[in-house]
């Protein structure tokens, strides 16, 4: 079975197959195919679900230009049994397992060849063939990167990697620690702001909003009127926010935090020193606020701080957009916190809210539903239903063993033991199915089967009528059977064949003791049987059957299975018939028919070409020859039939013994 890889899409493949003759018994090739040669075909298979294809084939050279199919022997001399094939496009267009299977020629093994169709090209000494790879070499501009100092390559050494110089610093961290947003918190909090004081400046604007008043000290919602901050803060904010419940007591599904900044950058540092706290500090309060002032920029908010009044006089939402903090307390702050429900008075455990007592059970049902009557029923503190009148009693029983006396008649069925019948029965009408237990006596006649052992008969038994097959070998008790069988193989055999009638087991026995005498602890036929028996055979006959499956082998003379008997260095002619199981010749016309002896180690000791006399019929003639005879032992002979390389059978095998003179 040939196997190779071969670029899906490429066009015009050749490949080379050899061909095994399967009558040689050395693994010879097979030589003189050509693609015109009767009975080869070529047929191909792509991938798990494909269907059998035929590859035409066609006349080629060795070295001639691709044609689809194209078929030819390499060298005959010196290459025996190997052939070129082309392939067609279509075979090796897409990737996957090509199977290719040719046969058909005489004395030709079938062929099978796989091809693994792939995407990859093992020809390509750069990327085989993989076009999300580079193609160019390694060392080279463009190629993948490799350990090295070279173009296209990065140093290493104990697993860190030397940089030139990176333009993109993206992740990478200083050598020296910067300031924390902690620092940078405290620096910029703890800055003086009078040195911030430029005209315009966020310094100057925190100053002047320093001296606005402090609104956490104002009373809330004292005087200030509907809608506005300090009314909805003062009316609703009532309550402590760890009175309400918390987060934790709920399971979000989609609670996964994404990191988008890896924190632990160690090891990293930037080309340029970054400022310190104090130069951040700097910058932020000397920063010029008109340059702030987009909608919703702290900037912006913190330029109208400085000009701000008192925040809980503005009336909220106002003209607040949506998402701003005015909008969003005026519209949802709409009630206290008080009016919702305390935290205490749900508990919660995987989601799932558990009620202490409902009292209002309005809209609620019970999972079952109870009988109309059920109020009627008597029920214990146990559990027990007294009942008063059980009209139904079906499927009950009793809780004891009773005994009662019948007098009367019972129409129905009686199961159990009945312990005496006082007086007689005058009749049973109708079949008694079965009669568990012994009965006494029996006066009278059983016009019925009895099903079971009898005890004893003590009277004679007259039987009227056996039906055809009544009493058989299954119907008779296993020691009948015995006894039976052991009489008979015990009875002594009479050498005296007039004892018994021709024909009868007897009369064949007896003539059988007659043929045989002892040999030691065996049996052999006697000089007066092997002179009487059939000539041709040496002393056994020279006639035998030969089976194999459906078919057999008939010798003409005596038309038995037995071994063949031949004396030592005779020579016989054997007449045989080929039949099938029926018994019907088998025809040979136009076969060539032969028969192969070997030795009992199983070695091929001649083949012996063998004559048809009547070859419609399956009659054959051979003669065993002194090879065989000259050597006294156990042979065994099988004749093999042919009419072509696809129609061989075998007939045998043919035990044939050879015995010394």
């Amino acid at each position: 079975m040939s196997k190779r890889w071969i670029k899906a899409g490429l066009t015009d493949q050749t490949i080379d197959i050899f061909v095994l003759d399967s009558s040689s018994t050395t693994g010879t090739g097979l030589t003189g195919l050509t693609h015109s040669t009767s009975g080869l075909t070529c047929y191909y298979r792509k991938g798990a679900t494909g269907s059998s294809t035929q590859l035409t084939l066609a006349t080629q050279t060795v070295g001639g230009a691709h044609s689809d199919g194209g078929f030819v022997a390499i060298d005959g001399t010196n290459m025996p049994g190997l052939y070129r094939l082309d392939l067609s496009d279509t075979m090796v267009a897409a990737e996957g397992m090509l199977t290719i299977y040719l046969r058909g020629a005489t004395n030709m093994a079938p062929v099978v060849a796989e091809l693994e169709i792939v995407d990859v090209d093992i020809y390509d000494s750069v990327r085989l063939g993989l076009t999300a790879l580079p193609n160019v070499a390694s060392g080279s501009a463009g190629a993948i990167i490799t350990s090295g100092t070279g173009t296209a390559q990065l140093s290493t050494a104990g697993g860190a990697v030397t940089a030139g110089t990176v333009s993109d610093k993206t992740g990478y961290s200083l050598a020296t620690a910067p300031p924390t947003s902690a620092d940078i918190a405290d620096a910029v909090w703890d800055e003086v702001l009078s040195g911030h004081l430029t005209a315009g400046s966020t310094g100057n604007a925190l100053n002047a909003a320093g001296s606005a008043g402090d609104p956490w000290s104002t009373a809330l919602p004292g005087a200030y009127g509907a809608g506005t901050a300090g009314k909805i803060i003062g009316d609703n904010i009532n309550a402590t926010i760890s009175s309400r419940l918390a987060s934790s007591a709920i399971t979000l599904s989609s609670g996964a935090v994404t990191v988008g900044t890896n924190n632990d950058k160690t090891g990293y540092s930037l080309a340029t020193a970054p400022p310190t706290s104090t130069d951040i500090a700097d910058a932020v309060w000397d920063e010029v606020l008109s340059g702030h002032l987009t909608a919703g920029s702290t900037g912006n908010a913190l330029n109208a701080a400085g000009s701000a009044g008192d925040p809980w006089s503005t009336a909220l939402p106002g003209a607040y957009g949506a998402g701003t903090a005015g909008k969003i307390i005026g519209d949802n702050l709409n009630a206290t916190v008080s009016s919702r429900l305390a935290s205490s008075a749900i508990t919660l455990a995987s989601g799932a809210v558990t009620v202490g007592t409902n009292n209002d059970k309005t809209g609620y049902s019970l999972s079952q539903s109870f009988p109309s009557n059920f109020a009627l029923l008597a029920i214990t503190g146990g559990g027990a239903v007294t009942a008063g009148t059980v009209s139904d009693k079906t499927g009950y029983s009793l809780s004891s063993s009773q005994t009662f006396n019948i007098t009367g008649n019972i129409t129905g069925d009686l199961s159990g033991s009945v312990g005496s019948v006082t007086g007689a029965v005058g009749s049973v009408t109708g079949a008694v199915g079965s009669v568990t237990g012994a009965v006494g006596s029996v006066t009278g006649n059983v016009g019925g089967n009895v099903v079971g052992s009898v005890a004893s008969v003590t009277n004679a038994v007259t039987v009227g009528t056996i039906n055809s097959d009544v009493i058989t070998a299954a119907a008779l008790a296993t020691d009948a059977v015995t006894e039976i069988a052991q009489g008979v193989l015990t009875e002594a055999t009479s050498t005296n064949t007039a004892t018994y009638a021709a024909g009868d087991v007897g009369n064949v026995l007896g003539r059988l003791h007659n043929m045989i005498e002892a040999d030691g602890a065996d049996f052999r036929y006697t000089t007066n049987a092997l002179e009487q028996a059939p000539s041709g055979g040496g002393g056994g006959g020279g006639s035998t059957t030969v089976r194999m499956g459906p078919f057999t082998v008939v010798a003409e003379g005596q038309g038995s299975d037995e071994t063949l008997d031949i004396n030592k260095a005779a020579t016989h002619g054997i007449d045989c018939k080929l039949v099938d199981a029926f018994g019907t010749g088998i025809d040979l016309t136009g076969a060539t028919v032969d028969v192969y002896v070997y030795s009992s180690a199983g070695a091929l000791v001649t083949s012996v070409a063998a004559t048809g006399t009547y070859e419609a019929g399956g009659d054959i003639t051979w003669t065993i020859p002194t090879t065989v005879t000259n050597t006294a032992g156990t042979y065994t002979a099988a004749i093999r039939r042919e009419t072509s390389a696809t129609d061989i059978q075998y007939f045998g095998p043919l035990r044939i013994l050879v015995r010394d003179n």
